[in-house]
Order: C-alpha cells, then sequence, then structure tokens
C-alpha cells in the first residue's frame, strides 16, 4: 500500500479513487482515543534528560551506561528479558505491592509504545522519550493516541512513499484497514 500512498494529499491512489486512513478509522478498529490531550513532549524535552535514572525511578529497570544506545534508546530485548525475569521469579499477585505494579505496568506500555505503536527502523531499539508519558500513570488515558498513531503512520507513509525509509508506526492499522475498507471493493 505504500507505493499507492501520495504525500501531497495523504491518500492512497487506487484504480477506483482515493482513500485514507480516518481518525474514525483508528478509534473504530482498534479503540484508541481520538480526543483528548494531544501527544506532545513538554519544554523540559528541549534538555538532555537522563533517561537511564528516569528508566530505573519509574520502572526499577536499572542498565549500564553502555546498554543505552545514544542517549535515548534500549534494545527491545532488555525490556522483555527484565519483564520475563521478573514476572518469573515474582509474579504478580492481590499481594504485590503497587510499586511494583506500576513499574512492571510502566514496562509494559513501554512496550506497547514503542514496539508496536510507533515503531521505527532503527534494529530493535526502543525509545526511552515515551517514558515521558508513563509518568503519571492516571493521565495515561487523557491522550489522543489515536491521533498520534495516525499522524505518526501518516508521516512514515509519506517518507517511504518516497523512498526514504521503510514503513514504520502501527503498521497492523494498514493491514485491518486495507482488509476492512478496501476488499469489499475488490472484483
Amino acid at each position: 500500500m505504500a507505493e499507492r500512498w501520495r504525500p501531497e494529499t495523504h491518500t492512497f491512489h487506487l484504480p477506483f479513487g482515493e482513500v485514507t486512513i480516518t481518525l474514525q478509522d483508528v478509534e473504530v478498529l482498534f479503540g484508541l482515543r481520538t480526543d483528548g490531550d494531544a501527544v506532545a513532549y513538554g519544554d523540559e524535552m528541549d534538555r538532555n534528560l537522563d533517561w537511564r535514572t528516569m528508566l530505573r525511578d519509574f520502572t526499577g529497570l536499572e542498565v549500564v551506561p553502555a546498554a543505552i544506545n545514544g542517549h535515548d534508546h534500549i534494545s527491545i530485548a532488555t525490556v522483555v528479558n527484565y519483564l520475563c525475569r521478573q514476572l518469573l521469579f515474582h509474579p504478580l499477585t492481590d499481594e504485590t505491592p503497587e510499586d511494583r505494579v506500576q513499574s512492571i505496568t510502566r514496562l509494559y506500555m513501554l512496550l506497547l509504545m514503542g514496539g508496536i505503536l510507533f515503531t521505527n527502523t532503527s534494529g530493535g531499539l526502543l525509545s526511552l522519550r515515551y517514558l515521558y508519558f508513563l509518568r503519571d500513570l492516571d493521565r495515561i488515558g487523557d491522550y489522543s493516541w489515536g491521533s498520534a498513531v495516525l499522524a505518526y503512520l501518516y508521516w512514515s507513509l509519506c517518507r517511504a512513499s518516497m523512498g526514504m525509509n521503510q514503513l514504520q508506526g502501527f503498521v497492523p492499522l494498514v493491514q485491518i484497514w486495507t482488509w476492512e475498507m478496501i476488499r469489499p471493493f475488490m472484483p
């Protein structure tokens, strides 16, 4: 589908006309909220935040400085292995302290954001910048995640259609949307 994307109009050009993925599609197909607070980094993101310390403080995952690629990326495998060890040796129960439950939740959300919703072509690396939105778990539902996912996908489709990189972003959205919206028009 990326080869049919036209960056000038943000639409797919198909034999029967132009179509595009809308906010309503994102909300209906995946239940992602399309209204609410903008998913945008605050002013403090302009400074170099200590992502390694934030990772430790918010999730309990402590890594050596060499495990942080650049200053804000970590291997997805590092996070997954840590989660597996934590849950294998210390499963969550009704008696699990709330701060540990929140730490595990933040790691799962970090994987969901960087590994599924906002994927990139960095070779298995996860951006720690999503930790910014995981500081207060009670606010996660206030954000318009559907809008952010769609905007990132549009940006990625534009770059992929111009041959600048591979398609990244929430690719299952394109797949399911194509199945639901395009297939009925096929002969």
